[in-house]
């Protein structure tokens, strides 16, 4: 995987184990907080334009790959972590 997809999936094993602790704590209003700063702020940031090598790597590429197995975890993870907040939401993704 290339780096800076495996930094994005270490952010959201942070991620993870952070919401997680909120939830358990009762505090979504924290977790709120947090996956809305993830998504907008260090998911942006960290990824670095991955569809530039979605679309311009060739099919069995390895940069294309590494983006998509990225890309392809971290929604698990965030479908999963907005599950207990976003329930229509989360539900709307798993019928995709």
């Amino acid at each position: 995987m290339a780096e800076i997809d495996r930094y994005a999936l270490e952010l959201m094993q942070r991620l993870q184990a952070d919401v997680r602790a909120d939830y358990e704590r009762y505090e979504f209003h924290f977790a709120v907080q947090k996956l809305q700063g993830f998504c907008s702020e260090e998911l942006g940031a960290s990824t670095r334009h991955p569809e530039d090598r979605l679309y311009t790597a060739g099919e069995d590429s390895k940069a294309r790959r590494s983006a998509q197995n990225a890309l392809y975890h971290i929604t698990q993870s965030l479908t999963r972590l907005i599950a207990p907040i976003l329930s229509f939401t989360g539900e709307e993704v798993w019928a995709c």
